[in-house]
């Protein structure tokens, strides 16, 4: 009974522990696509790399209006796509934002 009790808890705990660390890095790649949301508040944008996760094809992420740095992101976002730069995205695999797209954590715009 102690070892059947010891498994399920071990497995509980891998389950859990798998999904608190869903973020991803995508890229670098170049933001080919950046428009405000049809779905919902916020920025939609392709990158030239993708992730799968979310019901959207794998290039398409959001950026909700409530995320805490919409405004950098969105200006980061911008900025890259009109100077065809590099950007690296954080996103939060599985959770799908406005249009199913993948939610965005984070850009980082390289040199």
């Amino acid at each position: 009974m102690k070892t059947k009790l010891i498994t399920i808890f071990f497995v509980f705990f891998v389950l859990v522990g798998a999904n608190a660390n869903a973020f991803e890095y995508v890229g670098p790649g170049k933001i080919t696509y950046l428009e405000n949301g049809w779905f919902g508040e916020g920025v939609a944008l392709h990158l030239d790399k993708g992730t799968s996760g979310c019901p959207a094809m794998d290039i398409d992420f959001g950026i909700p209006s409530d995320h805490p740095s919409f405004k950098e992101m969105t200006a980061l976002a911008t900025s890259a796509f009109l100077a065809s730069a590099n950007v690296e995205l954080v996103v939060d695999v599985g959770n799908c934002v406005f249009g199913s797209r993948t939610k965005i954590l984070a850009i980082r715009l390289l040199k």
